[in-house]
């Protein structure tokens, strides 16, 4: 595993579910995770949907699809370093985005707190009621937990994808 630039988020991608947090419910539209389930020899994969939709698939037969998938655009080393290059300066540029969204989520956060510190402080100076102090708290305590949310949503793992796409590619490259 490599290290990415300082400011980028790592991503951690487990094998037999490279696609996990790529992929979209096809019945809710959610983002898709992915586990392993024990079986009696060994360790099933799938992507699952994180949502009340129940929506499950075995991880190999999507992984196969989507390698079909790309197998129909994907035609001479050439193009694929093309593509490589591509894809690698689009992730780089999300992952870039996703790390100014946290921050800037961060620092509305700490605006928020501020917010709460200041109402305490008028409350011990007695320049507020306690109910105009319960009201403050209430109102700054919703927009800090949705700021939470949005923060645990923006949470990934991500790592250099370029090993990734090396070793998916190997083939093409090798034949």
């Amino acid at each position: 595993m490599g290290t990415a630039p300082i400011g980028y988020i790592n991503k951690v991608v487990e094998d037999s579910l490279p696609l996990r947090g790529f992929l979209i419910c096809p019945k809710c539209g959610r983002m898709l995770s992915g586990s392993a389930s024990k079986g009696r020899t060994r360790y099933y994969h799938y992507y699952h949907c994180s949502g009340s939709c129940n929506f499950r698939h075995r991880a190999i037969d999507l992984n196969q699809k989507i390698i079909g998938e790309i197998n129909k655009y994907v035609r001479s080393v050439p193009k694929l370093k093309l593509y490589k290059e591509v894809i690698l300066t689009r992730y780089k540029a999300r992952a870039k985005m996703q790390n100014e969204n946290m921050q800037q989520i961060k620092q509305q956060l700490q605006e928020e707190n501020k917010k709460l510190s200041r109402a305490r402080e008028l409350l011990l100076c007695g320049d507020i009621e306690v109910d105009d102090f319960r009201t403050m708290k209430a109102e700054v305590e919703a927009r800090i937990n949705r700021l939470e949310a949005k923060l645990t949503g923006l949470v990934t793992d991500t790592n250099n994808i370029e090993p990734l796409w090396d070793k998916g590619n190997q083939q093409y490259i090798t034949a």
